[in-house]
């Protein structure tokens, strides 16, 4: 907790957010995970005394107080830190006790309930938050104390309705605790969501009335609107009448209106008013979110204005910024990304007339002079719309681990930790675990990417080649760290492009498309980051199944080995390496020989040049994929395969576990390949189960966790297709051995296999296993036991 409020870790918000996640990590990974449920509730007793020893700084900064009393700022930001890890992990552990958890509220010694709420009244903004979901936590493992604790911070939001802090926060938690009845299948009695709307429409009325908290009171009362319609269809369809009639009133009653608007105001009124249209616009999200089947024709025709001008509203944003500057770009942000979240949800025929300003706003948020400086994170952007085989080439950042989000946070391309001080509306999403929404401004290169995807497709045709050749030559007119930005904002919008035309059915367009698109995607199979690499080999993939031509198809294939004979780069080679095993994945696979043989020729040939890991770690998975791909066709090449994986796993060092990697996926796609043919008797099946057992035997022998699962894998399928010829005297003791290791992928591989096994040999793995535990020292005996 000192790391947490240490002044140097928290200079800056970006800082702090990456602080309060890693200790956050760290109270997870050892008071949510190592200790048990007695262990867990005295741990969340000394957390809310923690809490609880905040209290006097959180009194004495809402009093005037005198100057001894009174606590400096940097005291209350360096309590906010500390507050918000220890109120997430409290949380987090009552949310896992469940119902066992409810002494804790009784115990007159910690008052948990008193003194999480006493924190909605700081300061900070991301304290006031976490106390927010600290109690949705608490309604959740405790459904009964739901509507008790709504009652008692409804009424406390109405008697300090005058207090900016207690606005926010009791706001914030009322919604959070609205929010948490999604996860209460009893629900909450149905006068509850009348109380809600009528709180919203009086924090909404009232926001005008007083310039202090004005602000606050918009952005709860939209906040309030938000959780209300998580209720469901049931209840919402109750309100939608007072609903439709709260969003006429937020928006300007025609285009005309809103231009004589625009003349007036200040700063301070232009902020209030853009959050209250975002709150507004996410609130819309959430009804077609939550309630699809109550947005018919009719209610859509009732939102037609206020989603014309808040499209409209989009142009005059710059205007906006030039006259006030800083005062309002976080709003506009905000409000940008509310509008593309929610268009990305609705028919776009509902929008039709805004096309031309919606793809005009869109190439500029993704390729604009004025957002190439903005924060782009790979990680957040792109792992959506790469392969999912294809992600493990990108390192063990993006690997299903119990400390992935350390690995993420050591890749060049991080942003850092998200926070829930970045979008409040979180506390309104149904996941269970604690929100980290990032920034508003990497959250809005996000969504534009995902409505850019949506839309394009229903502009005009000559207007779908511009925009792609515009986004070619603004890659190429780029240098350094510029173009990366642009080229991964553009690739990942013309990837998510491709990806939804393959969802619909839909297709590329004029045949003039492809040019550009073809650029783009081989240009990014050049660049050094092997993510957008990643990408790019998914999207020429997606490219060649929109187009569907197989002459196409066949020059891009010829375009793939032309380069690969020219390119001297690793990054090249391995590009277009992968693109060659990807190039069909969504065609129907390979069917040709003698394309299959030009394949395998390079593969071969690339896999073996021991001066680059890199490329021989991507000529590898891809060889995989044509294996894959191949089906039957590939048994021919079965043989030179199998002795190329194992000579390259005897001679590979262990130090390049990627290779090793590579080299275990191809193992498993042979065995795949050949199937139930392992089971035969003859000499050169023999040689092929001999060359599967010793390539796993290396495999297993080697230090990474991750090549060791891949192994217990293979073994798996080997033991699908030829069971006799797996020796489980050895197999078993084995794979028990990794039951307690620290590795999730290690862990997860040996219970899928034990799983496997026992449905068939169920009482020989028994006899091992009790052999094995019998031959243990007592200490390692009680441990597997406990495992």
């Amino acid at each position: 907790m000192e790391l947490a409020s240490h002044g140097r870790a928290t200079q800056t918000p970006g800082d702090a957010a990456v602080t309060r996640r890693c200790v956050s990590f760290i109270l997870r990974s050892t008071l949510g995970s190592l200790l048990g449920e007695k262990a867990q509730t005295n741990a969340a007793k000394q957390l809310c005394l923690a809490v609880a020893a905040q209290k006097p700084a959180i009194d004495a900064a809402l009093t005037d107080g005198n100057v001894e009393t009174r606590v400096s700022a940097a005291d209350v930001a360096a309590s906010q830190h500390m507050l918000v890890c220890c109120l997430l992990e409290l949380g987090g552990l009552i949310q896992g006790l469940g119902t066992t958890a409810a002494p804790l509220l009784t115990d007159s010694s910690t008052a948990l309930v008193d003194t999480v709420i006493s924190v909605l009244l700081h300061p900070a903004a991301s304290a006031r938050l976490a106390a927010a979901w600290c109690l949705r936590c608490v309604a959740t493992a405790m459904p009964s104390q739901c509507s008790p604790l709504l009652d008692r911070c409804a009424e406390r939001l109405v008697a300090l309705k005058s207090s900016p802090e207690a606005v926010a926060g009791y706001g914030a938690a009322v919604a959070a605790l609205v929010a948490a009845v999604q996860h209460c299948p009893l629900g909450i009695p149905h006068t509850k969501g009348m109380v809600v709307l009528s709180l919203a429409e009086d924090l909404l009325r009232s926001a005008s009335q007083n310039s202090r908290i004005s602000l606050q009171r918009t952005q709860a009362g939209w906040l309030l609107v938000s959780s209300l319609i998580t209720l469901g269809p049931a209840v919402v369809e109750h309100h939608l009448a007072r609903l439709l009639l709260l969003w006429r009133c937020v928006f300007p009653a025609s285009l005309r209106e809103q231009e004589m608007e625009l003349r007036r105001g200040d700063y301070f009124t232009w902020q209030v008013t853009l959050e209250g249209r975002a709150g507004a616009l996410c609130a819309m999200k959430n009804l077609l979110l939550h309630c699809r089947e109550l947005v018919t024709d009719d209610i859509i025709s009732r939102l037609l204005t206020p989603l014309a001008c808040a499209v409209a509203l989009l142009t005059r944003l710059p205007a906006l910024l030039r006259s006030y500057s800083s005062s309002v770009r976080s709003s506009s942000v905000v409000y940008r990304l509310r509008v593309y979240e929610l268009l990305a949800l609705l028919p776009p025929h509902t929008y039709q007339e805004s096309f031309g300003v919606m793809m005009n706003q869109l190439v500029s948020d993704l390729s604009g002079p004025d957002n190439l400086n903005q924060p782009c994170s790979e990680l957040t952007l792109l792992p959506p719309l790469c392969h999912h085989d294809d992600l493990q080439l990108v390192g063990p950042a993006l690997h299903h681990t119990d400390h992935r989000y350390i690995q993420e946070q050591l890749h060049g391309s991080s942003v850092g930790g998200g926070s829930l001080d970045n979008d409040a509306f979180s506390l309104c999403e149904k996941s269970d675990e604690a929100p980290a929404p990032l920034p508003p401004p990497v959250a809005l290169t996000a969504a534009a990417v995902r409505l850019f995807g949506v839309l394009h497709p229903h502009v005009i045709s000559a207007q779908r080649v511009k925009i792609l050749e515009q986004f070619v030559e603004t890659v190429n007119q780029l240098k350094g760290q510029r173009q990366q930005t642009v080229q991964t904002h553009v690739c990942a919008a013309l990837c998510s492009l491709l990806k939804h035309q393959a969802g619909v059915r839909g297709s590329l367009g004029p045949e003039e498309v492809r040019s550009p698109a073809l650029s783009l995607l081989s240009g990014a199979l050049e660049s050094a980051g092997p993510l957008l690499r990643c990408l790019a080999a998914e999207g020429l993939a997606r490219l060649v199944q929109l187009v569907a031509d197989p002459g196409f198809t066949v020059s891009v294939s010829l375009l793939c080995f032309d380069r690969l004979k020219s390119a001297r780069d690793a990054a090249s080679r391995s590009g277009y390496a992968l693109a060659l095993g990807a190039l069909q994945r969504y065609t129907g696979g390979i069917s040709s020989p003698q394309h299959l043989s030009t394949c395998l020729g390079v593969l071969f040939t690339l896999s073996q040049d021991s001066t680059s890991p890199e490329v021989q770690a991507w000529s590898l998975h891809s060889l995989s994929l044509a294996v894959d791909l191949s089906g039957g066709l590939y048994r021919a090449h079965a043989e030179p395969s199998f002795t190329l994986v194992l000579r390259l796993l005897l001679s590979a060092p262990p130090t390049h576990p990627e290779v090793h990697l590579s080299l275990a996926r191809c193992l498993h796609a042979l065995i795949t390949c050949l199937g139930p043919d392992l089971q035969g008797e003859g000499a050169a099946v023999s040689s092929l189960r001999s060359s599967c057992l010793v390539g796993c035997g290396v495999m297993q022998d080697g230090p990474d966790a991750l090549v060791q699962a891949r192994a217990i894998s293979c073994l798996q399928q080997l033991h699908m297709f030829s069971p006799p010829h797996v020796n489980l005297a050895k197999l078993v003791p084995a794979l028990c051995a990794h039951l307690c290791s620290s590795y999730l992928c290690l862990r997860r591989a040996v219970v899928a296999c034990l799983r496997q096994l026992v449905q068939r040999e169920a009482l020989e793995v028994s006899q091992h296993a009790i052999t094995l535990v019998k031959e243990l020292p007592r200490r390692d005996n009680t441990q597997l036991g406990a495992c």
